[in-house]
């Protein structure tokens, strides 16, 4: 009788032991289930914050035509048009756009129709006074779907911070007088005085070279002082320093485009072009970098060219 009763304990014994050890074996699985659930939502969060390190926006272009040029790596979508006012109003209207990698997309198409609530004014006439100056302190930001938000501070804005004015792509003419270069121009008050400062890659294409690529063209009565001129690297050896000239002139060269006959001449073999102006506007209206080509050949701009533009309190 005792015999069987150890019997009956023993197997009641390696039944619970067996029970306990699946036991474990089960909480041992759900832990390195919770593990691995943590490692691959660490691994998500670290892909998407660091997707959202990439993304990088600047605008380009007149408050009439102002863009969105997408700098980053990847594409970027913008899913919120903000309007910030020095008042603390602040108007987050949804909107839809895609931008691919090097594109670029008019702010102005992502205004969406209609009045923006509070109040009957339209989002269009609450964006276009903002970017052009008659909204003072006021700015104008992109949301994207990743949770970054760019702004655009309107260099007529008073006290306002540095505008970015670019080219989104390579602008290239064969024309043979000054015409602007898309995207390197500002719209300035009457009045009102900007520093703008000159970042523009160039090379120039054909058989001969043009040695006095660039210009500038203001409004009547406005008054500027350019200084700046052309850096150049040579193969094996550092830069070269920027050939200085200073002009105050509409519509004249703003000094060499060339160090040597056929310099400049390729992409891969580009140069830049860095100056200052100090502008001073008579009545409103767009300061604009120029450029001009030749019969043999073309000038062109390389994309990511800037001008940054300050107003001077």
């Amino acid at each position: 009788m005792k015999s069987r009763r150890k019997g009956v304990a023993s197997v009641v014994g390696t039944v619970i032991f067996v029970l306990v050890f699946m036991l474990a074996l089960g909480a041992m699985a759900y832990e390195a289930g919770l593990e691995s659930q943590g490692a691959q939502s660490q691994l998500q969060a670290d892909a998407q914050a660091a997707a959202r390190g990439g993304e990088r926006v600047e605008f380009s272009g007149s408050a009439s035509a102002l863009a969105a040029v997408d700098l980053g790596g990847t594409g970027v979508v913008f899913n919120h048009l903000i309007l910030d006012y020095p008042n603390g109003t602040v108007y987050a209207v949804a909107t839809s756009a895609a931008v691919p990698a090097g594109g670029g997309e008019e702010v102005a198409s992502m205004v969406p129709a209609g009045a923006c609530s509070p109040g009957s004014e339209t989002c269009m006439s609450r964006y276009d006074a903002i970017v052009s100056g008659a909204a003072p302190g006021s700015s104008v930001g992109l949301l994207t779907s990743l949770g970054d938000t760019f702004w655009y501070y309107p260099g007529s804005s008073s006290g306002g911070a540095p505008g970015y004015y670019g080219t989104g792509s390579v602008e290239s003419t064969t024309s043979t007088t000054y015409v602007g270069v898309p995207g390197l121009s500002f719209d300035g008050a009457s009045g009102q005085t900007y520093v703008v400062q000159f970042y523009v890659g160039f090379w120039q294409s054909g058989t001969s070279s043009n040695p006095g690529m660039f210009a500038l063209s203001a409004p009547s009565g406005t008054t500027f002082m350019f200084c700046g001129g052309t850096d150049f690297s040579i193969a094996g050896s550092n830069a070269e320093p920027p050939s200085n000239v200073c002009t105050s002139q509409q519509g004249a060269s703003l000094g060499e485009t060339q160090t040597y006959p056929g310099s400049c001449t390729s992409p891969s073999l580009g140069c830049e072009f860095l100056g200052t102006a100090f502008v001073t506007f008579g009545p409103a209206g767009t300061f604009q970098l120029e450029f001009e080509g030749m019969s043999s050949g073309a000038a062109n701009v390389m994309a990511d060219s800037y001008l940054v533009v300050t107003q001077v309190p």
